[in-house]
């Protein structure tokens, strides 16, 4: 490790411009790496989803979808406006309303006639099919982009229609797939900036505290920004990273990183003190002592990240390649870039000293030996409980838990649309046609559709769920738009009928079938059905993450089963939802499983013992247990795979904290009694605890606070909590189980001897 060491530092001035040139270029690459919002692409292959996507694709194309509601207008400022809509914007294929299923002439005509009165009004809000696009003088436009909801065209398009709107100061909500995905890029691209602004002022903060120079923190920022800034530019060449890691990456990486900054530096002062005036001497027995134990304590981090190599749900690969690569770039820059700014700040760091701010921990090291009793005993109590707790936390598992958190834009426009015209989780049903020698038969077809329509129309009444469902034979069927209303049948409403139906034909429109099929345009025929497949839109009004939802779903799968449809597909959020439900929940154990074994693996190649590596995980198990026990005793859902993810990052992060005390206990139960090498062991390596804990929290705390996506807000939490959760354990019942286990320690513990006097070999701390 010395001609390692002394390689760096003869060439340090080629690493630091190496270095500096590497931070530009990675600078540069930035803003081309692309980011993906679709967490469909992570999805195992054999997923039902999956395959779905792919025959809809195919057959269909994959196209964006919004939901536009525009209030107090009127049927004819409706018509004018969604055509200057589609006119303005290349980015939109059509805006499905009324005017796409009945002449717009007619429409104006009808509301002149009809429209006049409150009490018609709400007759007509009633009919199904109609309610859903025009209702108490509110309409829903159903726009279809030209690209998919995760396009750049598609999300310059909103930006136009937003801004086209606001220009024209209607009072309009937007809502659907595509603008889920539009506000959680503007807000990810916003706030990973808003994040680093914020974060690095506390980092500064905490880092005086327990640092003895000005100047040190800043050092700290740099050497790590630096591998920072390199990480997130290279991941150009993975090709794309998720949404979820872009938000996440940089001040993951940042709090598991920093110890090994500090830890170097802290070295250095140590071996100065040893070499005074031969800094290059001191700087080299510094990286040759420190390579050892960085390496160490960055392996368990990197096991945490690599167990989520293991997940079926890939995203959890994404999160864990950019991490490990992250990691491993932060030790190159603390090798590499920090001799170079420790030699060339040195004068500076001594002329910035001011006296230590962090508190002593004698006082708290005493009481712990105080409560060595009750502390156990409690802890112990909260084993069973919090396990319980945290596997019965009610969990989020799709693409929801990724949308704008309550009272953003986003939230706030989707509840008005809700609140006027429900809910509208869309569940799409791919229907192989009936073929009679390779040819469609369309009135077996017709017929087979409008049986499995129907079965699902009355499954779905029989559990209270209401539903619109959309197909081309059903769209151009006139019983579509005269179905059975909710109102009394009266000779009123059926002159009104007849009425329409006498002027339809006094204006030559022929019969209503065929108007009706002739006013479908192309494109719009080309979504609903194709060469194998009718695409049925069934909108149920559930949320997307319900047991209401995941019924209408079994329901509909039960009565495509029971009528014998082979080969027929099923989309939509709640249909993935319940497909990730299961392999999530699968990757859980295997990850948990993995990453403990990995941990422990190293923890005994470190230790050389058997005992102490499972006294360690147990440690920060049971503060991963209590964090994620929270959530259920607040009554708040929690993200799987956040739930997940974070379980393995606070195992392979946190378990650092628990090394340094066991560390410390073991050197100084080389020279004192148990007593006072466990309080030793407290004052010793407490403030590196502390600074590593706030470190982490405050960036899993800036997180929740500035995301406005919900499922980054949580994990940010998780993070955060966790943190200061596994430094409370170690610092208040880590030392109590060391003391109790001493003897085995001792036992299965290679190379290792206890002081066995009363006393220490040193004085009393």
């Amino acid at each position: 490790m010395k001609r390692l060491a002394a390689f760096v530092l003869r060439f340090r001035h080629w690493f630091l411009s190496g270095t500096l040139l590497l931070v530009i270029a990675s600078a540069i690459m930035f803003p081309f790496v692309k980011i993906n919002y679709d967490f469909t692409k992570y999805l195992p292959e054999d997923m039902g989803t999956k395959q779905a996507l792919k025959v809809m694709e195919e057959e269909f194309g994959i196209m964006g979808q919004a939901n536009i509601m525009i209030e107090n207008i009127t049927i004819e400022r409706a018509i004018n406006l969604k055509q200057t809509l589609i006119n303005n914007n290349e980015g939109i294929l059509d805006i499905l309303w009324l005017d796409t299923f009945v002449e717009p002439d007619i429409l104006l005509e009808f509301e002149n006639l009809f429209l006049q009165d409150v009490t018609m009004q709400e007759y007509f809000s009633d009919i199904p099919g109609l309610n859903q696009f025009y209702k108490n003088r509110k309409v829903l436009f159903q726009v279809v982009f030209k690209n998919g909801d995760y396009s750049d065209v598609t999300d310059q398009t909103i930006t136009d229609i937003r801004e086209y709107l606001n220009k024209l100061d209607y009072q309009y909500a937007m809502a659907g797939s595509a603008v889920s995905t539009y506000h959680a890029r503007h807000a990810t691209e916003k706030e990973v900036f808003n994040i680093t602004i914020f974060v690095i002022p506390i980092f500064l903060i905490i880092l005086f505290i327990f640092t003895t120079s000005f100047l040190e923190p800043f050092l700290f920022i740099i050497v790590i920004g630096v591998a920072v800034i390199i990480n997130m530019g290279t991941n150009v060449f993975f090709g794309e990273i998720s949404f979820f890691t872009h938000s996440t990456a940089t001040l993951l990486q940042f709090a598991v990183s920093m110890d090994y900054a500090i830890f170097l530096l802290h070295r250095y002062h140590e071996e100065k003190e040893r070499h005074k005036g031969d800094n290059m001497t001191a700087l080299k027995n510094a990286l040759s002592k420190s390579y050892t134990a960085i390496l160490a304590s960055s392996l368990t981090t990197i096991a945490g990240f690599a167990a989520l190599i293991f997940m079926r749900y890939t995203i959890g690969i994404d999160l864990a390649l950019v991490m490990i690569k992250g990691v491993l770039l932060s030790i190159v820059s603390v090798f590499v870039f920090m001799p170079s700014l420790i030699l060339l700040f040195d004068k500076g760091i001594e002329k910035t000293r001011h006296r230590l701010f962090a508190p002593k921990l004698h006082r708290f090291s005493d009481k712990a030996f105080r409560y060595r009793i009750i502390i156990p005993i409690i802890a112990i109590m909260l084993i069973y409980p919090t396990y319980i707790y945290q596997n019965s936390n009610k969990f989020l598992y799709g693409n929801s838990a990724m949308e704008s958190g309550e009272g953003s834009e986003a939230a706030v426009e989707l509840e008005r649309i809700e609140k006027e015209f429900g809910n509208t989780n869309m569940i799409v049903l791919l229907l192989p046609h009936e073929k009679t020698d390779g040819v469609i038969n369309v009135e077996e077809t017709k017929k087979a559709e409008f049986r499995l329509i129907d079965d699902i129309k009355l499954r779905l009444y029989n559990l209270n769920v209401k539903a619109n469902i959309q197909s081309y034979y059903q769209m151009t069927d006139i019983s579509t738009y005269f179905p059975k209303i909710n109102l009394p049948k009266t000779p009123e409403t059926d002159k009104i009928l007849e009425a329409l139906l006498d002027w339809l034909e006094s204006q030559g429109y022929g019969k209503p079938e065929d108007w009706i099929k002739d006013s479908i345009p192309p494109h719009m025929e080309a979504q609903l059905i194709s060469e194998n497949y009718s695409r049925i839109i069934i909108s149920i009004q559930t949320q997307s993450e319900s047991e209401e939802g995941f019924n209408a779903v079994k329901t509909i799968k039960a009565s495509a089963d029971e009528l014998a449809y082979q080969n027929y597909y099923l989309l939509g959020v709640t249909p993935s939802v319940m497909e990730i439900k299961e392999v999530v929940e699968s990757d859980f154990v295997k990850v948990n499983i993995l990453s403990i074994i990995a941990v422990l693996i190293i923890l005994i190649l470190s230790f050389k013992s058997l005992v102490l590596p499972f006294i360690l995980v147990f440690v920060i198990e049971l503060s991963i247990w209590i964090n994620m026990s929270i959530p259920y005793i607040m009554n708040q859902p929690l993200i799987f795979i956040g739930y997940m993810i974070v379980s393995s990052i606070q195992l392979g992060a946190t378990i650092d904290y628990a090394i340094l005390l066991t560390g410390r206990y073991i050197d100084n139960r080389q020279s004192m009694n148990k007593k006072r090498a466990m309080i030793r062991s407290i004052i010793n390596s407490g403030n590196s605890i502390l600074t590593s804990s706030l470190i982490m929290a405050s960036a899993g705390f800036i997180l929740a606070f500035i995301s406005s996506v919900e499922g980054v807000a949580t994990i940010g939490t998780l993070i955060g909590r966790g943190a200061l959760l596994s430094a409370l354990l170690v610092l208040v019942f880590l030392p109590q189980l060391l003391y109790f286990f001493d003897k085995w320690i001792l036992k299965t513990t290679m190379n290792i001897k206890f002081w066995e006097g009363n006393g220490s070999k040193s004085p009393t701390p």
